[in-house]
């Protein structure tokens, strides 16, 4: 027992006199077994982390990276179609006239201001700008004629709240006074509710009347009967390149301007005011 200090048997033996108990000693296998628990814990603990990582990953984010998926041909396009759309509106030159109708008297408004012919102009400034494109122009002209009936005045429906906007009609009094006689108050409060949900971009409003006059059938109401058989109605299919670049364009543009999520919203409130659209209103500028 004297030399326990160098004998390790020896300096076991003397703990066990001491009353030591056997089942304390620490088993070599125990030690592995307890290792190979350590490790697995920390595993265990690793694991959550990265599924956490990974569930953060933003894989609908089309932002991450070139913010614009345009190529240059789709931008030249893009031009084209707002540099068409300006050549034949008429929202600056109505909105010179209401603006200079202040240095006449009031009394004078209500003669100046002919609601059928404001809405008559923007008919021929619609058309003209569907005509001119050249998805349009390829179409054969019983084709032209078909898409022309089916979607103008659907067009029109969705394009005169753009107009209301941008001339300011329904913010100036006798404006307003002169709209209400012809088409009553009730329809000219929705105008009104709908001029204020629009959106902002007036790119945006552009490509969606692009897309409208496109449609199979974009007319709420079908006043036609010979519209149930015309040359589109069974062939549709000859549509369908036209409506996939522009609608492609449309979203591809929004992503660029407002990434995903606002996308979606924003293209979720225009086709809201579209259908929210008064078909009275559609129903009186048919049978203009």
């Amino acid at each position: 027992m004297q030399t326990r200090h160098t004998c390790a048997t020896c300096r076991l033996a003397k703990c066990f006199m001491m009353g030591m108990s056997p089942d304390l000693i620490r088993k070599e296998d125990l030690k592995i077994r307890k290792g190979s628990s350590s490790k697995s814990s920390n595993v265990e603990q690793v694991i959550p982390k990265q599924i956490t990582t990974t569930s953060q990953i933003p894989t609908l984010d089309l932002l991450q990276g070139d913010r614009s998926h345009l190529a240059s041909s789709e931008w030249t396009l893009l031009s084209n179609i707002v540099y068409a759309h300006d050549i034949y509106s008429t929202d600056r030159q109505m909105r010179l006239a209401i603006d200079n109708l202040s240095i006449y008297p009031v009394a004078m408004h209500i003669n100046m201001i002919n609601p059928l012919e404001i809405i008559r102009k923007i008919c021929i400034s619609i058309r003209s700008f569907i005509i001119s494109l050249p998805d349009f122009q390829i179409l054969t002209l019983n084709e032209k004629t078909s898409l022309i009936e089916r979607n103008l005045h659907g067009i029109i429906g969705f394009s005169e709240i753009s107009f209301f906007r941008n001339t300011g009609i329904l913010y100036n009094s006798s404006c307003l006074k002169a709209f209400t006689t012809v088409y009553g108050s009730d329809m000219m409060l929705t105008a009104k509710k709908l001029n204020e949900r629009l959106d902002p971009d007036s790119t945006l409003i552009k490509l969606i009347l692009i897309i409208l006059a496109f449609s199979s059938n974009c007319l709420v109401l079908n006043i036609n009967k010979s519209m149930e058989d015309d040359h589109l109605l069974y062939g549709t299919f000859r549509l369908f390149g036209s409506q996939n670049v522009y609608v492609e364009l449309l979203w591809k543009y929004m992503i660029y301007q407002y990434g995903y999520n606002e996308s979606v919203l924003r293209f979720s409130r225009l086709i809201q005011i579209f259908f929210m659209y008064p078909t009275k209103f559609v129903y009186y500028l048919y049978k203009q």
